[in-house]
């Protein structure tokens, strides 16, 4: 048995009966040794056996006691396959500290919740590069998708494809009828095709063969084999390194561009879920009126704001904070989170409240604010939003762990094909070559 002690701080406990109910919550977990909790701070110790317990299953039995323990957020961007995500989860979940991690192979984004009170920012960032290096760590206000890099790529998808299907449709045309034009030098075609098909698709290149470098393929590890193989032998082949005769720069240059038709879907289902957190979050006022003592009111960037805080809104402006009228009347637009057309009358007689990123049409509004900054309504629909993405359903998360199994029996299955045909098959060497690159293809 392997303890492990965690110090946690319980956010919501004020009272003795708190504790009671997170202790009886926890107690009901096998594995728990120890808990400990102070009612003043609100901090406590928990002692579990790591191998029958996790951090997560602590924070989710104290979260259904009705209390939640404090977190860090911390943003990553990384090239993840479908396959590979879940073994990324699966790597930093065992990383001390570590609540929870999400992926999102759309959104090219991981989330990954820690205790600071066990691990550090930096502590987990160093434990996850060393086996991904290429992780990079995004500021919080870049959580979001990078649109400008989005709309670079969908172009670029979209040329891959049509370049690879020139060669295919070229190649086709000649084999079947009339041969087409440059057809007398279509190798030479082909090979600048291919280099250039290449060329804008080394994202998933590298990606693929990262994935097969570290022991966790995915399936750009099989497009990437493919594709390489196939370019490699038709170049050997064409300046006389094999004694072939036959280049297959069309099935290279097809099997990316295809493979790039289906990122440029991707991609594009990224750029609007991008667009959408865009829109969301320009709701969000950057600066309050605050008034201050004897009536002087104030312009402070609303990071600054306070619960508590008194802030003027004038008729026109968009309300930053979440708060209830307190002086004042007028109609606020709220079809933000309603959808209803029509304005709502709002007034300080009947303290009504407001939320942050509507408008207020008409009137004068002084408000006391109650939330701000993440705790707005606004921040948790933009939070949910972007949390949308990382849901995966339980069947993905088997086929994930699947898919890695079954590259390498295509790889077993490819070198088995070249072999037998190379061996017992007495076919020219091309031949083999093609139906080994045709396994990892399909």
């Amino acid at each position: 048995m392997k303890l492990r002690v965690e110090r946690l701080r319980i956010v919501g406990v004020d009272c003795a009966s708190c504790i009671y109910a997170i202790d009886r919550s926890l107690r009901s977990l096998d594995g728990l040794v120890e808990f400990k909790g102070d009612v003043a701070t609100g901090e406590a110790v928990v002692v579990y056996d790591d191998s029958k317990l996790t951090l997560r299953d602590v924070a989710r039995a104290i979260r259904d006691a009705g209390y939640d323990i404090y977190k860090e957020y911390l943003h990553l961007a990384v090239e993840l396959g479908e396959g590979e995500s879940t073994r990324f989860e699966e790597y930093v979940l065992r990383i001390e500290g570590v609540i929870e991690c999400r992926t999102s192979p759309v959104s090219k984004t991981v989330t990954v919740l820690y205790n600071p009170y066990t691990t550090s920012r930096e502590a987990v960032v160093g434990s996850i590069r060393r086996r991904y290096p290429e992780v990079r760590e995004l500021a919080e206000e870049a959580e979001e998708l990078e649109v400008g890099r989005l709309d670079l790529k969908l172009p670029l998808k979209a040329a891959s494809f049509a370049v690879g299907l020139t060669a295919v449709v070229h190649y086709a045309a000649g084999s079947l009828g009339p041969t087409p034009p440059l057809w007398d030098v279509r190798e030479y075609l082909y090979l600048a095709l291919a280099t250039v098909v290449i060329a804008l698709n080394t994202d998933i290149l590298t990606k693929g063969f990262r994935a097969l470098a570290r022991g966790t393929p995915v399936m750009e590890s099989l497009v990437s084999l493919s594709a390489t193989v196939a370019y490699l032998f038709s170049l050997a082949s064409l300046t006389g390194l094999v004694r072939s005769g036959e280049t297959f720069f069309e099935a290279s240059a097809g099997v990316l561009g295809f493979v790039s038709a289906g990122m440029y879907l991707e991609e594009r289902l990224r750029a609007r879920a991008a667009a959408l957190v865009k829109q969301l979050a320009e709701l969000q006022v950057p600066r309050a009126r605050v008034v201050r003592e004897y009536g002087v009111v104030e312009g402070v960037p609303v990071e600054e704001v306070k619960p508590g805080d008194l802030v003027e809104i004038r008729a026109g402006e968009r309300i930053p904070v979440d708060g209830v009228v307190v002086e004042g009347w007028g109609y606020v637009d709220e079809s933000t989170f309603t959808g209803e057309p029509l304005p709502r009358y709002k007034s300080s007689e009947s303290r009504d409240p407001v939320l942050a990123g509507t408008i207020l049409t008409s009137g004068f509004l002084r408000v006391r604010v109650t939330r701000v900054g993440r705790e707005t309504n606004l921040a948790y629909i933009i939070k949910a939003v972007r949390e949308a993405q990382f849901y995966k359903p339980s069947y993905q998360k088997l086929a994930d762990r699947i898919v890695g199994l079954f590259t390498w029996v295509v790889v077993a299955v490819s070198i088995a094909t070249l072999t037998y045909w190379i061996v017992f098959g007495g076919i020219p060497l091309e031949v083999a070559v093609l139906f080994s690159v045709a396994v990892l293809a399909v």
